[in-house]
């Protein structure tokens, strides 16, 4: 897991730009420059420890490339080449991709497995070609004039270059749910590559954006269910993603998805250490089910009590963390999750596995057991609710898009998968970085979510009654059923609790009245305090994105 910036060297500085991103990779910091194009990459070591993997990676003039994640069939990837009578030189992912795309150009990125960002640059054609993971797990952006070029891993890049104007048009999608709804991003100016996508840029003629992974296309039921091949998928899954030559720790929760994780992980090597955070609320807590696990596959366990914080310590930490995840918070659990990497760092851990894409892939949110999309359910409301209390913002979301081509059944899982998923991808990623951790998410790969895709939403669910069934079946192999079919608690931080109308300063309505969120409604919420879930998420909203304005002086 790394970082990297590109840029037209005669426009934007890349060394001080690539300091800005060096907790993503601060093993290496190494900048080339080809043609009228820099390259710099923060590197954090994980496969191939050694110098010959550093990045930017070249192995002839003709090619240069920045890479940033985890190829998890890089092995096999390797044996492929080999017969084409390809030479390695490193053990590493990153030389497997790099000839890879030699090799197969374009169409590489489809017989990827992995979490990635990649670029690459031919010196012969002058051709940039820029490419995110099918499910878009790693960051991508990008900003291109008809003669300057700037891509990051990070949007913090950009912001201390120059673009510092608020996409308006993206205020209320963020709001609602954290994530945008097209490839542009709350900056003017600043896009986003679309999972499953590569860009092609080209000096002094524009861009083409091509997709080479359609996940409405993996909503085909023409598979016959085998819940021996599917279990299998998730045991090699997550051995995949256990592969790296430095220490491999686990988010542990307590809840079904990570303590399914250790208890497989625990099966080939009890040795690696898990991490834990357990809210200081009676409703919220999982300490329970978390010394459950521990006590069923004994190992080492870090705890973190997360307790409420003062006015002044929520708003300090509030910009610390919008700092490093470079928008608008969406969720107060993030703070915790950042605390809980960097103790994991602290312990010299840099790879940590989760639990996060098992709802979204396996079907595990209550809105999941209705057949289609039902706007009554928990997964719409927010828009219903932001749209009374600031009707005058748009939305990007188009749903007759999003529905097109998919049977009604598909509508949410489709959605979930690529859109809400999303913001957990961001946090992930972001938190991870923050601490120079790197993050795997076993469910989350293109052979589970095309397997289980394939499958009718009656047999994800059984009969629409239980949520995330086949995920749950696999569990029995762990656990009893008083652990596996217990009420879904979720990572919540109890912020109607915590909330006080003095988190809103002076400044913090200044900001809401220039961007035109302060209405009546807004203001007598403010003062009167979060009622119900629904108006807490506005107000930790609206805080989130005052907070995100004055961090990074945007207008």
């Amino acid at each position: 897991m790394c970082g990297f910036v590109i840029c037209s060297k005669d426009k934007f500085p890349i060394k001080e730009s690539l300091k800005l991103i060096k907790h993503r990779g601060p093993d290496s910091l190494e900048v080339v420059t080809e043609d009228n194009l820099a390259f710099g990459f923060a590197r954090l070591s994980i496969i191939d420890l050694e110098k010959r993997s550093n990045q930017p990676f070249r192995k002839d003039n003709n090619l240069v490339m920045t890479f940033n994640g985890e190829i998890y069939n890089y092995k096999e990837l390797r044996k492929l080449l080999q017969k084409e009578g390809i030479v390695f030189y490193t053990e590493s992912d990153t030389e497997v991709i790099y000839e890879a795309f030699k090799q197969w150009g374009n169409n590489c990125f489809n017989r990827l497995e992995g979490m990635f960002s990649v670029a690459f640059y031919n010196v012969i054609s002058k051709e940039l070609v820029i490419a995110r993971d099918h499910l878009g797990i790693k960051p991508l952006y990008y900003s291109k004039s008809r003669s300057d070029i700037l891509i990051a891993s990070e949007l913090k890049v950009f912001m201390s270059n120059g673009f510092s104007r608020v996409n308006t048009g993206a205020i209320k999608d963020y709001l609602c749910y954290g994530i945008h709804f097209s490839n542009a991003t709350l900056l003017q100016d600043v896009f986003e590559v679309p999972p499953g996508t590569y860009v092609i840029l080209k000096p002094d003629i524009g861009l083409e954006i091509h997709q080479y992974f359609n996940l409405k296309n993996t909503f085909d039921k023409s598979k016959s269910f085998s819940k021996d091949e599917l279990f299998n998928k998730i045991d090699e899954s997550i051995k995949f993603h256990s592969q790296a030559d430095v220490e491999i720790g686990l988010q542990a929760s307590g809840g079904l998805d990570s303590s399914v994780i250790l208890a497989n992980l625990y099966r080939r090597d009890n040795g690696f250490k898990s991490f834990s955070i357990d809210v200081s609320h009676p409703l919220l807590s999982e300490r329970k089910w978390q010394n459950h696990v521990i006590e069923k596959f004994p190992h080492e366990n870090k705890l973190i009590l997360f307790k409420k914080y003062s006015v002044g310590e929520l708003v300090k930490e509030m910009s610390s963390s919008t700092y490093f995840h470079d928008l608008p918070i969406h969720h107060p659990n993030i703070i915790p999750s950042d605390k809980l990497n960097a103790l994991a760092r602290s312990q010299n851990v840099k790879v940590l596995l989760s639990g996060d894409g098992a709802d979204e892939v396996f079907c595990g949110y209550p809105w999941h057991l209705f057949d289609g999309l039902n706007i009554q359910n928990s997964a719409w409301i927010p828009f219903q609710y932001f749209d009374e209390m600031i009707p005058s913002f748009p939305s990007s979301l188009n749903l007759q898009e999003v529905h097109y081509g998919l049977a009604q059944s598909d509508y949410q899982t489709y959605f979930d998968q690529r859109y809400y998923i999303q913001k957990w991808f961001h946090r992930q990623d972001r938190s991870g970085m923050r601490s120079s951790v790197e993050i795997r998410v076993p469910f989350a790969t293109t052979s589970l979510v095309s397997e289980l895709n394939s499958l009718s939403l009656d047999i994800k669910t059984k009969n629409y009654k239980t949520a995330k069934k086949i995920l749950k079946n696999y569990a029995e192999r762990y656990f009893d059923d008083s652990f596996i079919y217990r009420k879904k608690v979720g990572f919540s931080i109890p912020i109607n609790d915590w909330y006080s109308k003095e988190l809103f300063t002076i400044r913090t309505f200044e900001i809401l009245e220039q961007f035109g969120l302060l209405n009546k409604k807004v203001r007598f919420l403010i003062n009167e305090g979060p009622f119900d879930k629904y108006s807490g998420r506005l107000l930790w909203s609206l805080l989130s994105f005052a907070v995100w304005v004055e961090e990074f002086d945007l207008s």
